[in-house]
Order: structure tokens, then sequence, then C-alpha cells
């Protein structure tokens, strides 16, 4: 597996004033109370005071010198970082962390913290630790995560520096951040409830008067029926009285964008459990299911901070970008809505996905939890433009408030969803508003976006 490695010398400055600790601080007004007591008192007690207090300068001295040679090697320290590239979510992830200290001299107490992404779990091992860096050695530091969807940044590395005493103390971070990718999880259509066909090869077909691929049967004729199909044994039988009109099975694919509006309301919710991963893993899901059955799939991400539109593809290739794409989801820095609404998305729907759509008839599938209150209109309206282009739309809305909830029990799950009343009502508003302007619109759980997504696309695969 490809690996992210990173290698960097590092560069810290001397330990300056502001790095003595409290107890340097404590030993200088120490000594300079031992040296104004030895000028005050007796000849004996003033030699002995004064004594002490030029001892508790030396010891000043001597480990303000120690930790200048110990800056000088952290200086020429080299540290590497071993991770996968990419990894899928829910399976452990292992990091590497290789520190090398060329020099000859020892680092002691160096205090050492592997930052990691917070949207991660740690799951063996610790990213904290108290360590003596050898002269001419190296040390390994490994520890394991659980990650989620997306692309996540690791910080660098803090590590902190002390003297035997604990008089002075160097606080610097090591390395450069390093970007790690993680994949959905697959999700087995078989797992879903419903009587669609996961039939894994081959373009779906359906019935069609007219030209098709393969001979299906015979009907009656009626009136608009081309004369060249009339199956004129079948007619014979009745003597020319009633004809009847070969039909066939035809190709059926379809053009399908996949639209997540993965913004911050979308992570709302437990670990591994909000909508936003759910809905990218339903994406794949769907996506590999399309294409498998012959149909061109795209994908639409729109986040916080970009949007991207993949164009149409098929097959393996296109299953490879829209994998890759969903494990380029930003995750975000808030979970604040302010400044979030229907606006953004009729900018991206409007100025940026036309130019993406064959002339021929497209299927816009648009997953998102309508957390947002100003622009509705605006929305609304881009979406009937794009219905009047000939395209389906239909929109999926994760009820945020029930993925919240899938990690509670009993009377907790309970006492949430009294709680969530008020915020589905105000979203149920938003969906009948939608309904009200001819908008195809329906809500799901945690565990039937899949299937209802599936439904939906073989239901209008029937009637194309």
């Amino acid at each position: 597996m490809p690996k992210v490695k990173e290698e960097e010398t590092i560069r810290l400055k001397l330990p300056s004033l502001e790095q003595y600790t409290s107890r340097a601080y404590a030993t200088v007004s120490l000594a300079a109370l031992l040296f104004v007591l030895g000028i005050i008192f007796a000849r004996e007690e003033s030699a002995t005071l004064l004594s002490l207090s030029l001892f508790l300068l030396l010891l000043l001295t001597a480990s303000n010198i120690f930790m200048k040679a110990e800056a000088l090697a952290l200086r020429k320290l080299i540290v590497e970082r071993e991770a996968p590239e990419i990894a899928i979510e829910g399976r452990e992830l292992k990091v590497t962390t290789i520190i090398r200290n060329p020099t000859i001299i020892p680092l002691e107490y160096a205090e050492v913290v592997l930052n990691y992404p917070t949207t991660f779990k740690l799951a063996k091992g610790s990213p904290k630790t108290v360590l003596i860096i050898p002269p001419k050695s190296e040390i390994k530091l490994t520890y394991t995560l659980l990650p989620r969807i997306g692309v996540h940044t690791f910080p660098p590395l803090r590590i902190t520096i002390r003297d035997f005493f604990g008089f002075f103390r160097s606080t610097t971070n090591i390395g450069k951040p390093f970007q790690i990718r993680i994949y959905p999880k697959p999700v087995s259509i078989a797992g879903f409830r419903g009587s669609y066909s996961a039939k894994p090869a081959g373009l779906s077909r359906t019935k069609r008067k007219g030209y098709g691929i393969e001979f299906y049967g015979v009907r009656e004729y009626v009136p608009g029926d081309e004369y060249k199909w009339i199956e004129w044994k079948a007619s014979a039988r009745f003597g020319g009285q009633r004809f009847f009109v070969k039909e066939f099975e035809h190709e059926v694919s379809l053009n399908i964008f996949l639209i997540l509006d993965l913004r911050s309301p979308a992570f709302t919710g437990s670990w591994g459990n909000t909508a936003a991963e759910y809905v990218a893993r339903a994406a794949l899901a769907i996506a590999n299911y399309s294409l498998r059955k012959g149909d061109s799939v795209g994908l639409v991400y729109i986040g916080d901070r970009r949007s991207h539109i993949l164009p149409l593809e098929r097959g393996v290739r296109g299953l490879t970008s829209i994998t890759k794409e969903l494990a380029r989801i930003e995750w975000p820095k808030t979970h604040e809505v302010t400044g979030l609404n229907y606006t953004y998305l009729a900018n991206v729907l409007r100025k940026n996905l036309p130019r993406f759509l064959p002339r021929e008839r497209n299927v816009l599938v648009i997953f998102s939890t309508l957390h947002y209150g100003e622009g509705l209109e605006e929305f609304i309206d881009v979406l009937k433009e794009l219905q009047a282009r000939n395209n389906i739309v239909f929109m999926i809305v994760p009820m945020v408030e029930f993925f919240e909830a899938t990690t509670l029990k009993g009377v907790q799950a309970a006492i949430y969803r009294i709680r969530a009343v008020k915020a589905i009502e105000d979203k149920q508003k938003t969906i009948n508003t939608l309904l009200r302007s001819g908008i195809a619109t329906v809500t799901v759980g945690p565990h039937d976006i899949v299937d209802v997504a599936i439904r939906k696309l073989e239901t209008i695969r029937a009637v194309m």
C-alpha cells in the first residue's frame, strides 16, 4: 500500500527568558533572598547564605547550558511519519512516527504529542508519551486510529523538552501537516429491503412497442402503431378482423447525477452515524448499483468551502472517480449554520451543473438536510428550470434528528425525539413547500436511504 512519508529537519530557537518555568523564577527569587540575608547577617551565617545563593545561581546556569545543548540537538532531529495514503472508514489505521537523533547529545524528558485529527478515534496506543531520545539512534512510536469518511489533516507533532530540575522548558511543533483520504465503507445492496433487482451485468430492459433488441411478445394493434410491426401470422388466425403487433424488450440506461449537499448541518450526530456519512455510503452503493446496470452516473459535491462536479461516466472508471471524490469530503470546523442558505445551492445548480447535463433526459437525485432558511424560493425556481429542460428531479431528505438518535436507547431516545419534534415540524413545512411546487421529495432515516433511492430510480426506468 502506498505510504505518506514526511521528513523534516527541525529548527528551534535557543531557550529564551519566556521559557523559564515558575520553578526557575522561584529559584532565582530564593537565591536573591539568600544573597540579601547573607549581607545583613553576621559573618558565619553570611558565608553560608552567600554560598547557597551562589550554588543556586550556578545550578541555574548549568541547567541553562544543558538546555542550550539539547536545543542544538533538537535543531538536528529528523522526523518521519508513515501511514497509508488511503484507507477505508471503520478499518483500523496504523500510524508510525520515527524520530531520529543524529547528534551525540541525548534528549531527556522529551514530552512527545502525536497529534491526530479530532474526527478520529484512538483504538490502540497512546498519542502522548515522555521518553529519552538517545544519541545516534531513533525512536519509533506507533498508534492505531479508527478513521472517518473524507479528507483529514494530521497536525504537526509537538515536543516539549525540559532540564533535569525543571527550570527550563521549550515547546515546538515539528514537521508539516499531511493529509489522508478515507473512503466510505462498502454497502451491500442485498442488505436493503425491496424487490428491485441487483442484477450485476448489462443494460436494464423494459417492454416497449416498436424496435428493440429482443422479441418480447405480441399485443393487439392500437391506432398509432407502425404497420411494419404487425404480426401477420397471429392476425391471420382471426381472419383479418383483429390485428396484432410485435413487442420488444428495449435497453434502457439512465443519466444519473447524485447531488450531495454536505454542508455543516449534515455532520451533526454521534460518531460514525452522521447524515453526511450515511449519505456518502449510500451514494457509493447507488453509484455501484446503477453503473453495473449500464447507467451513466455523475456526482455533485457541495460543501461549506468548495463544490465540485464529476461528469457522467460509466463502468469501473465512473465508480473509481466517485469513490475518490467521496474520499475528499471536507469536515466542517464548526457546526454553526449561520449564513448558510439555499442561495448557495441554487447558484451551484444554476451556474455550474447545466454545462455537464446532456441534452437527453437526466435524473437528478438531490440529498439535502434542508437546514436553511433564506433563498428557498430561488432554490425552487432553479429546480423548476431543471425540470422544464426535461430532467427528472427528486429530493431525498435525511432527517438529521433520527440520525442523532441512532445510538440512544430506551428513555433517552424517547426524550430526544420529543425534543426534536419542533425541528422536524419546521423541516416538514419546507418539504410541503417543495411538494406544492411540484418537486418530488421524500424523507429518510439512517437505514432506508439506498432502498428509497433505488426504488425511485427503478420506477423512473420503467417509464423511460
